[in-house]
């Protein structure tokens, strides 16, 4: 079993250099291919493929599986020339190196070679028990703890939470009450925006001042609603002319229906604001009944109407 070191990278000893062709040849766009040349014991040569491996941010280590190695092999890796040939074989360049005899070869973790021609360009190299990664991923997954540069992941979005049924409770189906007769359009109805917004930030929260706010924000958004309902209808209608009609009675009697309803709760503001959200809800809803037994949709929204 092969001694390991900490993690630390060790820069090697520079044997006498020979270089057999300028390191400019490597980037000439032609494919580059690395081997180990090392000497066995016996004083025979061997040649040992290293696998290129590349980082998704460009980080090259060149990788040499010693699991398929033999012991004599393996022994030998401590000193050797890494060579860079040719798919043809003719070698581009060759780098020697060595490490320090009082450490030893450093398995499973990088190991830097200084390029004799150029001081501040080396070369790492790779002695792993495993096969080398075959993607950019893989070799994140694998080099990243050794210090290499790794990309920055993207942040998870938040999901946009989406008003569902599910939020309409028993406690809101009192407050508001179903809006039309039709069981159908109704559970499409029921949950929407504006109930929602009403009954949390009114209802829930206690507040008198709060829950009249609440009230008068939320007539008003039904009474956007209900222009937009009636723009809709004149388009798709059978009957524009009776839309239209109804539309001239709403605009000319509902400021007497609401001063109606105030009066009728004379002294008692919050319940008088929330009579006249009944109200103006009640006319939306019908309008956009009208709507869904034409369209088989239902708007919730005044941005979805119309």
């Amino acid at each position: 079993m092969f001694k390991k070191f900490p993690r630390l990278l060790l820069c090697a000893m520079l044997c006498t250099a020979l270089a057999l062709s300028p390191l400019s040849a490597l980037a000439q766009g032609q494919a580059i291919y690395a081997q180990m040349a090392v000497t066995l014991p016996d004083g025979s040569q061997q040649l040992i493929p290293a696998q290129t491996v590349v980082t998704s941010m460009g980080d090259t280590v060149y990788w040499v599986d010693y699991s398929t190695l033999s012991p004599e092999q393996s022994a030998a890796l401590s000193s050797g020339m890494l060579l860079f040939t040719n798919e043809n074989g003719e070698v581009l360049s060759s780098i020697p190196y060595t490490f320090d005899p009082s450490s030893g070869t450093v398995y499973d973790m990088p190991n830097m070679i200084v390029s004799p021609e150029d001081s501040s360009r080396y070369f790492s190299l790779m002695f792993a028990g495993k096969p080398a990664p075959q993607t950019a991923q893989e070799a994140d997954g694998a080099l990243g703890q050794f210090g290499f540069a790794m990309p920055t992941p993207e942040p998870t979005p938040e999901p946009e939470e989406e008003v569902s049924e599910d939020l309409w409770t028993d406690e809101m189906e009192d407050f508001l009450p179903p809006a039309t007769e039709n069981e159908e359009f109704n559970a499409a109805f029921r949950g929407n925006e504006i109930d929602l917004e009403y009954f949390e930030n009114g209802y829930e929260s206690g507040s008198t001042k709060a829950m009249t706010r609440a009230a008068s924000l939320a007539a008003e958004k039904w009474q956007e609603v209900i222009d937009k309902a009636y723009d809709t209808l004149l388009a798709i209608a059978d009957d524009p002319s009776a839309v239209q009609n109804d539309r001239n009675e709403w605009n000319s009697t509902k400021e007497d229906s609401i001063d109606t309803i105030i009066m009728e709760n004379e002294g008692d503001s919050l319940s008088a604001a929330y009579e006249v959200v009944i109200f103006c809800r009640t006319k939306a809803a019908q309008l956009l009944e009208q709507i869904y037994l034409i369209t088989g949709e239902v708007n919730l929204s005044p941005e979805a109407v119309g």
